[in-house]
């Protein structure tokens, strides 16, 4: 779980599934988001946006290098 905060108010999260699937006999690795939700007051700062650029980001430094 991931999420973006201000002071100790939470302002976005997001649940990040990461696991292995076989692909023709090959495993290979796969993420996924499973949940985003952004506070109502907050919504129109990119929250939901940073969230998902940060997972992007994570997903290829895992399942690339």
């Amino acid at each position: 779980m991931y999420g973006v905060f201000e002071d100790e108010e939470i302002l976005a999260g997001m649940r990040v599934f990461d696991f292995e699937m076989k692909y023709s006999s090959t495993p290979i690795n796969i993420g996924g988001v499973g949940m985003l939700a952004v506070d109502m007051l907050h919504k129109k700062e990119k929250n939901a946006y940073n969230l998902l650029q940060y997972f992007f980001n994570l997903s290829r430094r895992r399942l690339f290098f």
